[in-house]
Order: C-alpha cells, then structure tokens, then sequence
C-alpha cells in the first residue's frame, strides 16, 4: 500500500499531498467500477474512524435526554428488523453483484454484494457495499492545484464520517437505519486502496409507488394522509437528532430516505429508513430544523399541494393552549429538542423552506 494514504490528506506534508494526487488521478483514469460486478472482493482489517469533535451545545431538555433509547414517548418507533443471520458470522471477502451507482464523480461507489462466494446466493442473503473510491470523488481533478490547502481535500474522509455516524447511532441500527456489517479496508482491482461499508439491504420501494399506496389508504383524507407521511419522517429525524448527530447535504433530504416495501399498507404507522450519512457532523444549535426540512423535502416528493404543506408548517408554530402565546409552547418544540434561544428564528426558517426549496 503506497506510504501517502487517502485516510492521511489533512497530516500529509504538501509535497506528501503531491504525491498523493498523482497515484489518485493514475488510479482515477484506470477505475472501472462497473467491471467490479461479479468479482469477489477481499475484506482487510476493519476501519475505524477517529472520533469527531463537536462545539459544546446547548444543555438538552430533559425530556429528551433518554430519547436515542427505544421508545421514547414523544413519537412512534418501528419495529426493530432482525440482525441479517450472515452478521453473526465473520467473513473475509463479498462477491459483487448488481450496481446501485457506480461511475465517475460518485462519493461512493454502491452495489448489491453477497457473502455467498458460490454465486448462488438468494435475494435474503444479499447486503449492500457502499464502497468509498477516493480516487472518483468529484473533487480529485481540482485537488492538484491545492495541495497547500488541506482543508479542501476533506471531501476524501467522508468515509470517516459515515463510520462515525454508525457509532454514534447503534440503537437505531434495525430500525430508523440499516444494520451495519462494519467498515473494512479493501484494494480495489486497479490496486487503489478503498474503504467499504457493509449494511442491511433494505427492501424499499420508490416514490411513486409509496404515493399511490397513502393515496390508498386514505383517500381524499390529504390531511390525514399528510400526517401519517411527516410523522414518520420527523419521527426518524428525532431519533437522529437524539444520537446528537446531523447530515450537511441537503441535496439528499428525500434521496436518503428509503420506505420498506410494507409502507402505508398496514394498520398503525410507517416509518421510513434513513441512509447516507457521508457528510455527518455533531448537531449544532440552529440544525434541529433539518428534521423538518427533510419532512418538506418527502412530502414534496409524494406530491403533496403546496398549500397543504405550508398550512402543515404554519401549525408548527401555532401556540398551543397553555403556552401562554410564546413560540415555545407550539407543536415543533413538543417535537424537536430545540433550544429556546432558537424560537424566534422559526417562522423565518419555515417561511424560506416554502419559498427556496419547494
């Protein structure tokens, strides 16, 4: 493995970073992450990650403290999915199977992989790799002209992040997100040294399918169907918030939420699973909101009328009886751990949600 690691851009020296760009721009134009399809690839030594500092937050409401604990009382929790039997057991190679994304300028490179090595496997034995390819991030081609800057090569780490995140998240693994395999050092065939993630492959059906099946459910009932929708995302963005945990790609606020194939064909609640968590960092004050955004951003892409979710917002923030006609008695601070100092940022929030993102 060459002496300029990908895990060290931000200790290297700037010539050791030099030397870097130029094994990842060799290694960036002989990748061919479609041939990796139904090779076997070997697993190294797990990965761990440096623990990610974040700035001292604010003291957490009490009633919120114990809430990364199932089940909490603020919300409905999904049942815990069982542990994949192949998790118990230790493996030292995964076949590749179909391609999830896999090409040039990807973060990461995701496939369908099995630890059946014989290719027979079945459909209950399949996990996903997410595997991180530093020399396809999109930001390689930039990098030879800021070797001196070792903040912009931080793209490189989001492997790091995710398997910080995962950490961080242990009591939601089964439930709000995949089962996790574990992070293994890997070298991919044009010899690149790589980090993968091994997870729970999700039964998930997309969009279209989970708006026809609210659409069947409740009808015309668009309010009771919108509430079935934003409780679960929001209940899933609680119990991140919980972990003390947020994500920093808004892009993806509806892409990384996955709905299991029963979604909304069930009596009670659904639930969404939450994945990509490669640009994830410790909550900061001001970012609860994030759990609301990504409800917006869901409801928007189940094609839901923008009135009604501008009159779902606005509720929000209605005081409720007994909140004395301040901010903090309405409905997203019974929800959200968020800070007082917070409350009168609210309606601007909402307001640019409606107005920028919709």
């Amino acid at each position: 493995m060459p002496d300029e690691h990908f895990l060290d851009v931000l200790t290297l020296s700037e010539s050791g970073r030099r030397a870097l760009i130029e094994r990842l721009l060799h290694w960036r134009a002989t990748a061919q992450p479609p041939n990796l399809v139904g090779k076997t690839l070997e697993l190294g030594p797990r990965f761990v990650s440096a623990d990610i500092e974040g700035k001292k937050r604010a003291p957490r409401r009490h009633d919120f403290v114990q809430c990364h604990q199932p089940h909490c009382h603020h919300f409905d929790w999904p049942s815990l999915r069982p542990v994949p039997p192949s998790f118990t057991q230790y493996h030292t190679a995964v076949r590749i199977g179909k391609a999830l994304q896999a090409g040039a300028n990807y973060h990461s490179q995701v496939y369908v992989a099995s630890f059946d090595l014989d290719e027979n496997s079945t459909a209950g034995n399949e996990v996903v790799i997410k595997i991180y390819q530093p020399s396809l991030t999109p930001c390689v081609p930039e990098l030879e002209k800021l070797c001196d800057k070792p903040e912009r090569w931080e793209p490189l780490l989001s492997c790091c992040e995710e398997e910080w995140a995962y950490r961080q998240m242990v009591p939601l693994q089964g439930g709000f997100v995949p089962h996790a395999y574990g992070f293994y050092h890997v070298i991919l065939p044009n010899a690149e040294p790589a980090i993968a993630f091994i997870m729970e492959k999700i039964d998930a059906v997309p969009s279209d399918t989970i708006a026809e099946s609210v659409h069947n459910r409740y009808g015309d009932d668009k309010n009771e169907a919108l509430k079935a929708v934003w409780s679960g995302v929001l209940a899933a963005g609680h119990a991140i918030q919980t972990c003390n945990l947020m994500t920093t790609d808004e892009r993806n606020y509806y892409k990384d939420v996955l709905w299991p194939r029963d979604s909304f064909t069930q009596p009670g609640p659904s639930f969404p699973v939450l994945i990509d968590f490669g640009m994830a960092a410790p909550l900061r004050p001001g970012y609860h909101a994030q759990a609301v955004l990504r409800a917006v951003k869901v409801l928007d892409s189940l094609q839901f009328e923008y009135d009604i979710i501008r009159d779902w917002l606005q509720s929000l923030i209605e005081p409720v009886p007994g909140g004395e006609g301040k901010l903090e008695g309405s409905e997203i601070f019974k929800l959200l751990d968020v800070p007082d100092q917070s409350a009168q940022y609210w309606p601007r929030w909402l307001q640019g949600w409606l107005v920028e993102r919709l």
